[in-house]
């Protein structure tokens, strides 16, 4: 639920600076968003803030233990461009490990960065992934 709700989604990635809901809808089966996000990058001061435009879409697969969050976005880097399209697929799932309980989290995340960039992509995508997870652990904490 934390995730699902995108208003906290700049408590999980801080760097998102400011955002717009643009349209939401669905049901307890399955519900909907669509968002633009304005996030710094590194060497923003530089290189700007990502323009992001993105569908969200989450789906309780077996609530409360598994939920399933797929996004597609649109970014545009470095003052419009570069436009990247990035999409993410990540299960949320009740876990016992070793006694100890918890959530496993699989994610697979791409994007059709252009080969000149992919390093920027990559570095961009891990870098964000780390401090979301990084957040979202010490929410639960």
């Amino acid at each position: 639920e934390v995730v699902a709700d995108f208003s906290n989604m700049p408590h999980l990635n801080t760097r998102i600076e400011r955002w717009e809901l643009l349209e939401e809808g669905g049901n307890y089966d399955r519900w909907h968003y669509g968002v633009i996000t304005y996030e710094s990058m590194v060497g923003g001061w530089l290189l700007g803030l990502n323009e992001n435009h993105g569908q969200v879409m989450v789906e309780p697969l077996a609530p409360p233990n598994h939920y399933y969050h797929q996004e597609v976005y649109t970014t545009h880097s470095l003052h419009g461009l570069l436009i990247v399209k990035n999409y993410g697929k990540t299960h949320f799932r009740r876990s016992n490990r070793d006694g100890q309980e918890g959530t496993l989290v699989q994610q697979e995340v791409f994007s059709d960065c252009p080969l000149l960039f992919h390093y920027l992509c990559v570095f961009e995508i891990n870098s964000g992934r780390q401090e979301f997870y990084k957040n979202l652990a010490n929410w639960f904490s």
